[in-house]
Parts: structure tokens; C-alpha cells; sequence
């Protein structure tokens, strides 16, 4: 639990999951508040990562200069797209595919994203990516797996925000993200 990234593996059937609701979670909250962010990552690993940090935004808690997500937008982040009152009004699905794009983009921003979340919050985070074999089964191709452990990682490494990411993974596909 000490280390940033995690990577638990272990046979089909084993219990990794459970290993790290049971065990890691509990740990990790006994040292303080623990946003905990879990997904499979899917045909769409991005999309997919979007949608469950665009659902652990607290409702009303960016200012009148945040774009949609808590992250202000500009040429520093969003490549010069800059918010319109159409695109912060948007229905969710439509803010976290602008978001899932915004990450494929430049990966580097998960960090931003989840520095923003625990300044409002406090306490850190655990991106759990359960299945993470679902990158070399299911995501189209090697740019796309390679650009969403970059940003899993990289916002585990990165400091001042205190993100840790666990992945589960099969140990018969353990050479595949080696």
C-alpha cells in the first residue's frame, strides 16, 4: 500500500477484487479520507474513466470560471477549446466524452482533473482499474492502451496530489502489459 502503483495478480477466480475491497480500501482509509475511483476499463477505457470521475464530482462545486468537470479550460488544458454556457450545460454523457477526449489527448491532465477533486475534498484517491486485461482484450489498440497507463500512472507519480492506482490483472495475461 505503500508504493503509488499496484499491480495485483493472481488466477481467474481468485478473489483479487475482493483482496483489495477487504484489504487495501480499509487500509487505505484508516490513514484518511479515500475517494475511491473503480472502473473496468472497456472497449473505451477513456470514455470509461470520464463517466466515473465525472460522477464523483460533487454538484455545484466549481465556480462561475470552471469549465464543466471542475477544470477551468483554455489553451493550457483543453487545446484552446474554451467552454461555452451550451458546452457547461451539457447532459452528462456529452461532458464526460468531451472529457474522455481531453484525456486522450494529453493523458497528463488526469492528474489536473484529480487535483482539482481533492482540493475541494481533501483526503486522497485510489484509482482502482479492475480487470486491467480488458486493455489487451477489449481497447482497439496499442496507442490507446499505452495512453491510459500513462495517464493511471502518471497521476499516480505525480505530485502534490495524492493518487494511488491498483490494477487487478489475470496472471495468464500478465505478459500482454508487460
Amino acid at each position: 500500500v505503500g508504493r503509488p502503483v499496484l499491480a495485483l495478480v493472481g488466477p481467474a477466480g481468485a478473489g483479487k477484487s475482493s483482496l483489495v475491497r477487504a484489504g487495501v480500501i480499509p487500509r487505505l482509509r484508516g490513514r484518511g479520507p479515500l475517494l475511491v475511483l473503480q472502473l473496468r476499463p472497456g472497449r473505451d477505457p477513456f470514455l470509461t474513466l470520464a463517466r466515473v470521475i465525472n460522477a464523483a464530482q460533487e454538484p455545484g462545486s466549481g465556480s462561475s470560471e470552471d469549465g464543466p468537470f471542475g477544470l477551468t479550460t483554455g489553451p493550457s488544458l483543453d487545446d484552446g477549446d474554451a467552454a461555452t454556457s451550451e458546452q457547461e450545460e451539457a447532459p452528462a454523457a456529452t461532458v464526460a466524452e468531451r472529457m474522455a477526449g481531453m484525456l486522450r489527448r494529453k493523458p497528463q491532465v488526469l492528474n489536473l482533473m484529480l487535483g482539482r477533486m481533492l482540493e475541494r475534498r481533501g483526503g486522497s484517491v485510489l484509482l482502482l482499474v479492475d480487470q486491467l486485461e480488458e486493455l489487451y482484450t477489449l481497447a482497439p489498440d496499442a496507442d490507446t492502451r499505452r495512453q491510459i497507463m500513462t495517464a493511471l500512472c502518471g497521476a499516480a507519480d505525480a505530485r502534490p496530489a495524492p493518487v494511488r492506482a491498483v490494477c487487478t490483472l489475470r496472471a495468464a495475461l500478465l505478459a500482454r502489459p508487460a
